[in-house]
């Protein structure tokens, strides 16, 4: 791997014509990244202008001295994925176009900074040494993984093996073409099943969470994303429920925050849990009744038929033992209709401590 930025680089800045910030010119002119570790170097105070920290909005003129303290970050066409023979890498699909893997809950899908070398992403670069292409400038150690899941999240991922099978996979995933659906065990009794349309936005108090609305905000400088989700109870001991989840979008922590937001939250979820017990919006006007397999091919609702009578059996559940560093949230199913190799979709059975 080519070397990273050092504890102390210095720059001085080249001469520019118009007003620009030194996030600006990091990302864009010198191609600075990955962009979430520079980000975090801007909230660390590890980035000097002038000998002095600022933050990314900061202007800059020509001469002027910025200093980067931090090892997580370096040149775009310098950064490298670090293959990981060790890791547990369980594939559920191989052909010439993908490879589809059951992610562990607690395993990062990839690495935040080059130097992490434990995510899925490193045990798949491994073994197949082709998904470690930069497919986005901007986000290279992404490699050719078409999708992500968080941390605690267990189950389905697609990775691409050519950057042409790639893009077509992120315009299907763009244009909502993907059926995904989840497997979650949630607090309390829910009893009903239906679909949610609602609207997530970044809490600006908490990086971490995700605000969820019925309306979508007035504000045109609050970004904002509609994300629609349908749930299907299967098992429920009274304190607790088995769900199933079809989500047609992709927003960061879509299922997590739209349970959460009914008063259902995902179990072990320490982000979510709070809003358990007191939901900011009555559950059934976030609703309609819809069954999970809405708008699914009859092909595909005959698969989850079947699935639903091959789940095990919950009726002796009384306690459930939390995965390490995770909650009860998996990707079970993902297909992706026209696509040859995963027209007929991935089925992933969910972890032995789901029951």
């Amino acid at each position: 791997m080519l070397p990273l930025i050092s504890k102390m680089k210095n720059l001085i800045v080249e001469p520019i014509t118009k007003d620009t910030t030194i996030g600006e010119y990091l990302t864009r002119d010198l191609k600075i990244g990955p962009r979430a570790a520079l980000k975090e170097a801007f909230l660390q105070k590890k980035v000097l202008l002038n000998g002095s920290a600022v933050k990314r909005t900061a202007l800059i003129k020509s001469g002027d001295h910025i200093q980067l303290r931090s090892d997580a970050v370096g040149f775009l066409e310098d950064l490298a994925i670090i293959p990981n023979e060790k890791l547990n890498l369980k594939v559920l699909l191989e052909n010439d176009a993908v490879i589809v893997v059951d992610k562990s809950s607690g395993e990062f899908t990839n690495p935040q900074r080059p130097s992490e070398s434990d995510t899925t992403l490193n045990g798949l670069v491994a073994r197949y040494p082709e998904t470690a292409y930069p497919a986005r400038e901007n986000l290279p150690l992404e490699g050719l993984m078409v999708h992500r899941l968080d941390c605690g999240t267990s189950g389905l991922l697609v990775a691409a093996r050519s950057i042409e099978v790639f893009n077509e996979l992120r315009e299907r995933w763009s244009k909502r073409e993907v059926e995904k659906v989840y497997l979650t065990w949630v607090h309390g009794e829910l009893t009903e099943f239906g679909e949610a349309r609602l609207f997530l936005s970044h809490d600006p108090k908490n990086k971490k969470r995700m605000l969820v609305s019925a309306q979508s905000p007035t504000s045109k400088n609050e970004a904002h994303w509609a994300a629609r989700t349908t749930f299907e109870p299967l098992f429920s001991t009274g304190k607790q429920t088995l769900v199933l989840v079809r989500i047609f979008s992709g927003v960061t922590h879509q299922i997590r925050a739209t349970l959460s937001s009914f008063g259902h939250s995902v179990i072990g979820d320490p982000i979510y849990m709070s809003s358990t017990k007191k939901p900011k919006i009555p559950f059934f006007d976030l609703f309609t009744k819809k069954p999970l397999l809405h708008e699914m091919d009859p092909e595909t609702r005959a698969l989850f038929t079947k699935l639903k009578r091959l789940l095990p059996e919950f009726s002796e559940v009384s306690e459930l033992n939390l995965p390490a560093r995770g909650f009860f949230l998996h990707a079970v199913w993902l297909r992706v209709a026209g696509v040859e190799t995963l027209e007929k979709g991935v089925l992933c059975p969910p972890p032995a401590y789901f029951g």
